[in-house]
């Protein structure tokens, strides 16, 4: 969890705290209770990022990676530190408090960014998607909220999707531009809610 700060510190820059909390529940159904859900909604993931409120309304967001023992235990190392990369992202950003930002922007930069530099390949990054795409299956729009809910069985289609479309922005226009559309959209976003 400290290298992954490090990284997107060096990623997104220092204007955020630089600090985050990683709570480990012993299983995950203690992660769900933890969370006020059913804990086997969280089978298809390693980790979640949220934003708790310390008290009234006008405290700022205490953010904290929640890692869920059983999602984590399936992963490498390589595996764990692209989830805690792209979770620690979310904190970083804000995007871990609720507003109106665009799921899929949110989640194909967090997914870009945790396996940039990890030599993963794209066609393991984007299985579900490429075999759907063999199959004559091409997403003809981008996920939208409610394909990201982990009990979606299209969920993996969604994360690859959306850092499918990540790559492409910073293939064709550079790193900078990505993270240029990113700020300006959680801007717009945080000004639509505040």
């Amino acid at each position: 969890a400290s290298q992954a700060v490090r990284d997107v510190t060096t990623f997104w820059g220092t204007d955020w705290d630089k600090r985050v909390l990683v709570v480990v529940p012993r299983s995950q159904k203690q992660l769900g209770n933890l969370l006020r859900r059913d804990g086997s909604s969280y089978s298809a993931l390693a980790a979640i990022a949220t934003a708790e409120r310390n008290g009234g309304s006008g405290d700022a967001p205490a953010n904290v990676v929640w890692v869920n023992p059983a999602g984590f235990a399936k992963i490498n190392s390589l595996g764990r530190t692209i989830v805690l990369r792209h979770e620690i992202l979310h904190v970083a950003t804000g995007a871990a408090v609720p507003n109106e930002f665009p799921l899929w922007l949110e989640e194909g930069v967090a997914e870009y960014f945790g396996y940039r530099d990890s030599g993963v390949k794209q066609r393991i990054i984007a299985s579900s998607l490429l075999s759907d795409a063999r199959n004559g299956r091409v997403p003809s729009r981008f996920a939208k909220t409610a394909d990201f809910s982990p009990t979606n069985p299209r969920l993996s289609q969604a994360y690859e999707g959306s850092w499918w479309a990540a790559r492409l922005i910073v293939e064709k226009y550079g790193e900078a531009a990505l993270l240029r559309v990113y700020r300006t959209a959680l801007a717009q976003s945080n000004e639509k809610t505040a």
